[in-house]
């Protein structure tokens, strides 16, 4: 009977930290313009616009950043206790698309282009950062097949880190 009990109390800590996860505000690109939601309310295929210092609120593919090359930091500590800083890249077909060259705007100008696609992967797995898939697109009426994998992975959980803002 204790077993059962202390199950019981580690099932309703994992629920209750579940709803404070699935409450984390975040802004996405709904129809056609961005909103504030919440994490718990994205759903598959909408852009995400993460900014510096924020967790990424569900697992990402990583689209552009502000920095060249459309690279962005990463930190992993709160998924496996790593402090450095781990380096993530955007698909080359997606770099510049989402920066408008405003300083004073941050993101937030995916509405300058027309992208749809479909992402075909991996089912999940137990290996932490391991993805393997592809990306079937459509950007500004062109054609575009690339591959994805762990370059690209931005998890649940790990942080933004000296990159202003990304779009996954």
């Amino acid at each position: 009977s204790v077993s059962i009990i202390r199950e019981g109390i580690e099932d309703y800590s994992r629920a209750k930290l579940d709803q404070q996860q699935n409450n984390e505000p975040t802004s996405a690109y709904i129809d056609g313009k961005w909103e504030n939601t919440t994490s718990g309310n994205l759903r598959i295929g909408e852009i995400v616009e993460v900014l510096q210092e924020e967790p990424f609120p569900a697992d990402l593919i990583l689209l552009d950043s502000e920095l060249p090359e459309g690279i962005c930091f990463i930190e992993t500590a709160s998924l496996d206790g790593e402090k450095t800083l781990k380096q993530k890249n955007s698909p080359t077909f997606t770099i510049g698309k989402f920066n408008n060259k405003d300083e004073n705007k941050i993101g937030n100008c995916v509405d300058i282009f027309d992208i749809k696609g479909e992402c075909i992967c991996d089912q999940p797995n137990p290996e932490l950062y391991q993805l393997n898939g592809k990306v079937d697109t459509t950007i500004d009426g062109e054609n575009l097949k690339f591959p994805i994998d762990q370059k690209q992975l931005l998890l649940k959980g790990a942080k933004l880190k000296n990159t202003k803002w990304i779009e996954s």
